[in-house]
């Protein structure tokens, strides 16, 4: 578990303490019981401390039967003191065994987390964020998925083991500053409440204040304040639903063709910004397809902060513009009969 003040180091995370004084305990009862033994049997010390290792461990020995009523009082107080202290010291070496094996998962996933560039952080692992992963996930990009809720955070990475997912204690600076939100590409906002997704925000501006953020929002007031703060996208998963239902009563034809645009239908969306030197810097729309291939169609393009759609086939395209393309799949390159 990662998020939320400084990390735990395995010094700090197996209990020490407690192995001390285990330790300490078995050889203490083994010390009086070898005395003991000594005493009322009469054996040396090196058999009686074998005898005493003996009773301790419940194994037993048939030559230290009890015969008198001092012998059986001893021997009954050291297995019962026997039985205690392995008990003790089985739990306590299990439990450092266990604090072992969580702090070199740890370590892996610092060495990972210190590797990631150009990735994607999803806040949130409910149906919102498992969609918004899948996207990501499709379109070959990294992502980390987090979320205080240790049973969704282990569903999806059981059902998606290829992007990274942490199951974190608070959506604070100190955790976007170990997921290199400073390298990332952006940031998706996908909790439930909108106050928690506003906080998430907040200290991801403390490491990244200009890193895209899209944010899931309950209500219009909410997304008017995401908006006010200067999240770029805020989506009402309830308004969007009851839009696209609408549509697809309304208009079928229209909404199927507004889904395959969306990559739900086969088609593919591209971004393609025209950087200085492009090959379609200073050319005219009508060059697209010659330019990417005749089952690639500009639906439009982005300039400064305007969308331009259907462009003129005179239209020129220049040094900074985003070309939105359409990519039709093979079977359906061709025309209509």
């Amino acid at each position: 578990m990662i998020g939320g003040g400084a990390s735990i180091s395995t010094r700090d995370r197996i209990p020490v303490a407690r192995l001390v004084w285990g330790a300490a305990a078995i050889v203490i009862a083994l010390r009086l019981g070898a005395i003991g033994i000594h005493a009322l049997y009469g054996f040396d010390w090196l058999t009686s401390v074998y005898g005493a290792l003996a009773l301790v461990t419940t194994a037993g020995d048939t030559r230290m039967v009890p015969g008198t009523s001092g012998q059986t009082i001893f021997a009954l107080g050291m297995l019962a003191v026997g039985t205690a202290v392995w008990i003790y010291w089985i739990s306590v070496v299990a439990a450092a065994l266990v604090a072992v094996d969580l702090s070199r998962k740890e370590r892996r996933m610092e060495q990972r987390l210190r590797q990631l560039a150009d990735h994607y952080v999803v806040v949130g692992a409910g149906r919102v964020g498992s969609a918004v992963m899948r996207q990501l996930v499709d379109g070959g990009v990294p992502v980390v998925v987090v979320d205080t809720d240790a049973d969704r955070v282990a569903s999806l990475e059981a059902d998606s083991p290829r992007p990274l997912f942490l199951k974190v204690s608070a959506y604070d600076a100190d955790l976007f500053r170990r997921l290199r939100l400073d390298r990332a590409r952006g940031l998706a906002l996908a909790l439930p409440d909108d106050a928690q997704n506003l906080f998430a925000f907040l200290a991801a501006q403390d490491v990244h204040p200009d890193i895209r953020v899209v944010a899931r929002a309950q209500t219009q007031e909410s997304a008017h304040h995401f908006h006010q703060l200067g999240v770029q996208d805020v989506v009402l998963p309830d308004l969007a639903g009851g839009n696209r239902l609408g549509r697809m009563l309304l208009k079928p034809r229209a909404h199927e063709l507004i889904m395959a645009m969306l990559d739900e239908a086969g088609i593919v969306v591209h971004e393609v910004e025209v950087a200085p030197g492009h090959a379609m810097e200073g050319q005219e729309v009508r060059r697209v397809r010659q330019a990417f291939g005749s089952r690639h169609t500009l639906l439009g393009y982005w300039r400064r902060g305007a969308t331009y759609l259907a462009p003129a086939a005179g239209d020129r395209i220049r040094a900074g513009d985003v070309l939105i393309l359409l990519e039709q799949p093979e079977t359906s390159s061709e025309g209509p009969p």
